[in-house]
């Protein structure tokens, strides 16, 4: 028949041998040698005999794994592998087996890679590979089975180079946007925190409990005009302000919001959760006072010197991305923010270097002392009373 042939014998079985086949030989038969004067032929009885002509210094031998053999024993080995059923055998499922295998790798190493690690698909691959390997070589030893296992193989290590490339690359440019974003905002620690959960993080705005500080210079104007011919050192003298003002924030788990001139905006609990976020904002309050005595030891004698004042307020707010396509900036935004900036215009008036919100003195209370003030209004005209830290 066309797709094959059919072999029948008398005592044996009848068998098929499909075309395209691949064939294994096994050289393990011990053959007989009879002499040509011998008249004892039992031990060829009942078996096929292949007669085959050899001459001496005649080299009609032919190089096997096993070493040189002559043709009739080479016909002869190629007869008892079909014999005995031996030889390798493409099946028809094979390449129907193959796309499976290489189906179910892919989609392990695709599944794998929509983690936050980028790693995590290389357990997937190297197992798929190893599957496919074991597998394959189980076949071809056990059952004469040949599966290709090269071009699955193949084939799995191009998507999982691919993809993994490509995770990594938007990886790190997620850690370049946070880089950029929260480098100078947040302290070390909490910016690898924040690489850590970043896909976790909402930035396109949501409504969260904050505390805000606003600090800002009293006396900023006459310490200007004491350097209106020194521009580069009123400069000077800000960045050095700077330099110490915003390394209390970070320390305790501030973000900073924006700098205004001699002012700065800050904010806890978010873009992560903080614990105790309304203590750790004053604490920072406390530290940055603290600064601010010391800073003015270094000034100049004929430097005026500088007060800070600094109002805090805690209460829900708006925080995110905002800004336009080409700038954009992570803030708050909401009454809670403009609050905080109310209570640190009015620190003057109560003579006082730092002005805390109701919801702020509530939650220090267990760990702080505060002393109520007033009532003052706010921008909906709802009354607020305020406290000062002690």
């Amino acid at each position: 028949q066309d797709s094959g042939y059919t072999v029948s014998l008398t005592g044996i079985a009848p068998w098929r041998v499909p075309n395209g086949n691949e064939w294994r030989l096994k050289f393990n038969h011990d053959f007989v040698k009879i002499n040509a004067t011998s008249k004892n032929f039992a031990a060829v009885k009942n078996k096929i005999v292949i007669v085959g002509v050899a001459t001496r210094n005649i080299n009609n031998w032919h190089n096997t794994p096993i070493g040189p053999i002559r043709n009739q024993q080479l016909q002869a080995e190629m007869l008892e592998s079909l014999f005995e059923h031996a030889n390798v055998v493409v099946p028809s499922w094979a390449d129907l087996m193959e796309i499976a295998v290489s189906v179910m790798v892919l989609i392990s190493i695709l599944s794998a890679i929509k983690s936050h690690n980028p790693y995590s698909c290389i357990p997937a691959y190297v197992g798929g590979v190893g599957v496919m390997f074991l597998g394959s070589w189980v076949l071809f030893n056990t059952a004469n089975l040949a599966l290709d296992w090269v071009w699955p193989t193949l084939i799995s290590s191009s998507v999982f180079v691919i993809t993994l490339h490509y995770h990594l690359a938007t990886t790190r440019r997620a850690e370049w946007i946070v880089s950029k974003r929260f480098g100078d905002s947040v302290s070390s620690d909490m910016l690898k925190k924040i690489k850590k959960r970043y896909k976790k993080i909402k930035t396109t705005g949501e409504t969260k409990e904050i505390t805000v500080m606003y600090a800002d210079l009293r006396g900023f104007a006459n310490l200007a005009a004491d350097h209106e011919e020194n521009a580069e050192g009123l400069v000077s003298v800000v960045h050095k302000y700077m330099d110490r003002m915003l390394p209390a924030i970070t320390r305790n788990g501030g973000t900073v919001d924006k700098l205004i001139g001699d002012g700065v905006v800050a904010f806890w609990n978010a873009p992560l959760d903080l614990n105790n976020h309304s203590y750790h904002a004053v604490r920072a309050a406390q530290e940055m006072l603290a600064e601010i005595h010391s800073f003015n030891s270094l000034l100049p004698p004929e430097s005026r010197e500088l007060c800070l004042d600094i109002g805090i307020n805690s209460g829900p707010a708006v925080v995110g991305n905002t800004g336009s396509k080409r700038k954009f900036n992570y803030t708050a935004m909401g009454e809670t923010v403009r609050t905080a900036d109310l209570l640190e215009n009015h620190c003057k008036q109560y003579g006082v270097n730092l002005l805390v919100g109701e919801q702020t003195a509530k939650k220090i209370a267990q760990s702080m002392k505060t002393l109520e003030l007033d009532t003052i209004f706010q921008e909906t005209g709802q009354a607020m009373r305020v406290y000062a830290v002690i």
